[in-house]
């Protein structure tokens, strides 16, 4: 190929590289941008022959590389235990809770665990995320336990991310059970310890052919009880509102991913999903812990406080402590109404 061609290629290859991440940058802003440019490369280590299209894809697919934790944050319990009980249903009208991001579905689960903790049999819940492959393992259920089948149910050991007293629990409760499904779990054989590993290895000898064990683990799953009523569906709130309105929605940690002129439009689309006076629940607040990250934290913490300015939500107080009067407290929402 004459080299001009090779340079008209090549100019073409930026101007379409140029327009993709100014894409990317009006939806996620600069930051998603360095996200996407960070797999972009990690992809075509995995694959050299990757397209741009492929990788703009599989971004799509998981722009905000969600994260979730079993009973991660405070805000699951305050909606299981205080909000559905402000909402004014008529007998046997169900109370609709969606959630946007769940990502792989701990918290979803989580959540439907605390709703039968506080007694509550008239909750709906609808989880959302814009990954299919997300939704689709949210929806089986299945998660890897660390942890044997004679262990399954004891308390001194660790199951998986997140809080591991009250997963406990729920195993106890028989809303967390063994599915009967196994996986391997690779462990270092305990009759060498790892001071013998390391000097071997320094002296150049073989590795032993039993050095490593691997030990049936349980793969754990929500009960047939705690599964009805939980629902999840592919959507993506930038595109629209929830295909059915709901009481409360949760979205923790994912407006933080995008720039102002994208979270007011998510926003927009989370009011048009609510019943009257229904809530929107968010993450505390984060904090920059170090400056590097005060450039992108401090600009979603200005738009958090204008938030009841801008939009038809005022912060929801709640009774704490020794409080006299009910106090505000970051991250809750409702939509205004004749009430309020």
């Amino acid at each position: 190929m004459p080299e001009d061609a090779n340079l008209s290629l090549e100019a073409s290859r930026l101007e379409i590289a140029d327009y993709v991440d100014k894409m990317i940058e009006e939806i996620h802003g600069s930051v998603g941008v360095e996200m996407f440019d960070k797999l972009y490369e990690r992809l075509k280590d995995e694959n050299p022959q990757i397209t741009l299209e492929e990788a703009l894809k599989k971004f799509e697919e998981e722009p905000t590389h969600g994260q979730t934790d079993w009973f991660r944050g405070d805000n699951l319990r305050e909606v299981a235990e205080d909000l559905v009980e402000r909402l004014e249903k008529k007998d046997g009208e169900e109370i609709k809770v969606g959630i946007v991001g769940c990502s792989t579905g701990e918290e979803v689960w989580s959540l439907a665990v605390l709703l039968k903790n506080a007694g509550r049999t008239d909750v709906a819940i609808l989880a959302t995320d814009t990954s299919p492959n997300r939704i689709e393992f949210a929806r089986s259920g299945k998660y890897k336990a660390y942890v044997t089948p004679q262990q399954f149910g004891k308390d001194a050991f660790s199951l998986h991310r997140g809080r591991d007293d009250q997963l406990n629990d729920a195993i106890k409760k028989g809303y967390i059970v063994d599915s009967g499904e196994r996986w391997k779990q690779r462990q270092i054989n305990h009759k060498y310890s790892v001071r013998e590993i390391v000097d071997d290895e320094k002296a150049g000898l073989p590795r032993p052919s039993d050095l490593y064990i691997y030990n049936d683990h349980v793969v754990m799953e929500p009960s047939v009880d705690l599964r009805g009523g939980v629902n999840f569906e592919v959507h993506d709130i930038i595109d629209g509102p929830f295909t059915v309105k709901q009481d409360v929605i949760i979205i923790n940690n994912v407006l933080v991913h995008f720039p102002d002129a994208t979270r007011n439009k998510m926003l927009s689309h989370l009011i048009d999903s609510l019943n009257p006076r229904g809530f929107i629940v968010m993450e505390r607040t984060p904090r920059p812990m170090r400056k590097e990250e005060a450039g992108w934290l401090a600009p979603y913490g200005n738009w958090r406080r204008s938030i009841t300015n801008n939009f038809s939500l005022e912060a929801v107080r709640f009774k704490v402590g020794y409080s006299k009067e009910p106090i505000e407290f970051d991250g809750y929402y409702q939509l205004k109404g004749k009430d309020s």
